[in-house]
């Protein structure tokens, strides 16, 4: 084919072609583009969202420090977060050794037990079939995940326990493709060099109140004697003010071999802005706790204490799980109820005279359009659907103007 031939049998097609996008060019230019600036822009969609409250909240628990006797190497004879009963003995306090450097030795004595505790934890079970190997594998992958999004995110409060958790799934997962006469070997070993250590006058460091959880003296955090029974059942905002700055000034625990937790319930205690008009005493809530590796949990709320415009929230969880960090100071989201309506960034709000609205895009032209905000979420509101309210509200697929310049009621774009 001749380049004549070519030019004259898709000359028609290559002009009604450059036709189209110059039809196109031009409209999109004199529809947001202009000298004026362009427009930035989002259709209005209807969206059903969970209402979240956030704040800070400390941890009330009945609890009691144990007091060890002098100085000394402590030693844990019972699992930190087992329960415990009534008379057990749950540590020693070795003392009087000749020479012994107290730091360095509890130190070492420390890092065995954990040691210990992840063996332990390794051992399988008589006639475990190989094929778990693989689901421990991948459950030391979970763990590795979990980690890695601990440490981007700044959260260090369960590493220690998480780094635990994995070394257990892949020594269990070394076992079974291998030989469980290592692990054995290598307990019997750490427990001899223990045992070498712990020389010098012994005292048993005993639970003599009530039943309840023992938690080691890493759990310690002076926090036992702020956040008691007596200040919750008397909080109020400014009340929890002064007992989160004593908290914040408090020195080291002195002396301690531990705590007992006596009961199953515990509280939170958060002040939450327009607590008060989402819930209800006696209600139960769905709680994220983010530093919990987002755990949920539904705690009831026990009352709500307003004074001088600050509501503080005491929620009750009535479970005691050994998964959770009883972190004294963490950050909660409290999910207070469901909200159905448009999605609104909260860029595109205005506020006209004192009523709330967006600007919108349509036929060339920008109008305002009334909204009656539901709720405020993070970067976004949600409004109420058009419904009956009239055409000066916003309406559903609405062309919400998220960014521009010099906008205002009936402005026109040529």
């Amino acid at each position: 084919m001749s380049r004549r031939d070519f030019l004259r049998k898709y000359f028609v097609k290559f002009a009604v072609a450059l036709t189209l996008v110059g039809i196109i060019v031009y409209t999109v230019y004199h529809a947001i583009g202009s000298s004026s600036g362009s427009l930035m822009t989002t259709p209005a969609r209807s969206v059903t969202d969970s209402q979240i409250l956030g704040g800070e909240a400390y941890l009330f628990r009945s609890e009691e420090v144990l007091q060890a006797a002098g100085q000394g190497i402590v030693n844990n004879l019972v699992e930190s977060g087992s329960k415990v009963g009534r008379g057990t003995e749950v540590s020693e306090i070795w003392s009087g050794a000749a020479g012994t450097d107290v730091v360095a030795v509890q130190r070492e004595v420390d890092r065995l037990n954990r040691a210990i505790a992840v063996l332990e934890n390794s051992l399988v079970t008589v006639g475990e079939p190989i094929s778990n190997a693989l689901l421990y594998k991948n459950e030391a992958n979970a763990c590795f995940m979990e980690l890695k999004r601990a440490v981007e995110t700044g959260n260090f409060d369960n590493v220690t326990a998480l780094e635990d958790e994995m070394l257990a799934y892949l020594c269990r997962y070394a076992t079974l493709e291998g030989s469980e006469k290592t692990v054995l070997s290598m307990l019997e070993g750490l427990r001899a060099k223990k045992s070498a250590l712990l020389v010098g006058n012994r005292t048993g460091v005993v639970n003599d109140l009530a039943s309840g959880y023992f938690y080691d003296r890493s759990y310690v955090d002076g926090g036992e004697s702020i956040f008691t029974e007596d200040a919750l059942a008397s909080l109020t905002p400014q009340s929890l003010d002064g007992l989160r700055e004593q908290y914040h000034s408090r020195g080291n625990v002195e002396n301690s071999s531990g705590k007992m937790v006596y009961a199953y319930d515990w509280y939170i205690a958060t002040e939450l802005s327009e607590a008060e008009s989402y819930m209800t005493v006696g209600g139960s809530y769905r709680v994220v706790f983010p530093e919990n590796g987002d755990l949920a949990l539904t705690l009831v709320c026990e009352k709500l204490v307003s004074a001088d415009g600050r509501t503080v929230a005491v929620l009750r969880a009535n479970e005691n799980l050994a998964s959770f960090s009883y972190l004294r100071e963490q950050r909660v989201e409290v999910e207070v109820g469901q909200c159905k309506g448009y999605y609104v960034p909260e860029q595109a709000m205005v506020n006209l005279s004192g009523i709330d609205g967006v600007y919108i895009f349509e036929n060339n032209t920008v109008y305002f359009r009334r909204v009656d905000i539901l709720y405020r979420g993070d970067g976004y509101c949600i409004v109420a659907e058009q419904g009956e309210r009239g055409d000066d509200y916003l309406a559903l697929n609405d062309i919400i103007i998220t960014a521009g310049e010099d906008l205002y009621d009936g402005r026109v774009y040529k």
